[in-house]
């Protein structure tokens, strides 16, 4: 079983922008507990989030032909705590191609309380090197508003 962030895609603009959701479950929510950081979503998995859907903006892009891999971190600022049954809404948008590689910044929300904001940059390798890509796209298409 792969796990997976991106709960629903709601849209999506070829090779410029893609909007997700993930909505935050007290199991993920008490990940820290047994470190002594109850009461808050791992910062890691909110940068993740941002990263799988930069991923699947590439991978509909390419038509399902490449999927992009983190490559660097340009900045990550983390603004506000997450809790249980808070709707996260991330929204990613490409910034010009550098050296083969795609770059992205985002933005995630959740209502009009921004968490967290970046930029990243993604290496694309052929989709098939991780996944079928059959299987790749009916999973996106069960978690996506709009058609491939």
């Amino acid at each position: 079983m792969k796990f997976r962030l991106v709960d629903s895609i709601i849209r999506y603009c070829e090779n410029t922008s893609i909007s997700t959701r993930k909505a935050i479950s007290f199991e993920e929510f008490s990940l820290l507990k047994r470190w002594g950081r109850k009461g808050e979503f791992p910062e890691l998995l909110i940068l993740q989030l941002a990263v799988e859907s930069a991923a699947f903006l590439m991978a509909v892009s390419s038509q399902f032909e490449y999927i992009g891999l983190l490559k660097t971190i340009d900045y990550v600022k983390y603004k506000a705590q997450t809790a249980p049954g808070d709707i996260l809404e991330c929204q990613i948008t490409t910034m010009p191609e550098t050296n083969g590689s795609n770059s992205f910044k985002y933005l995630i929300k959740t209502g009009k309380q921004i968490i967290s904001e970046g930029a990243f940059t993604l290496e694309p390798v052929k989709l098939e090197m991780f996944y079928d890509p059959k299987i790749y796209m009916m999973m996106l298409e069960e978690i996506c508003v709009q058609t491939f």
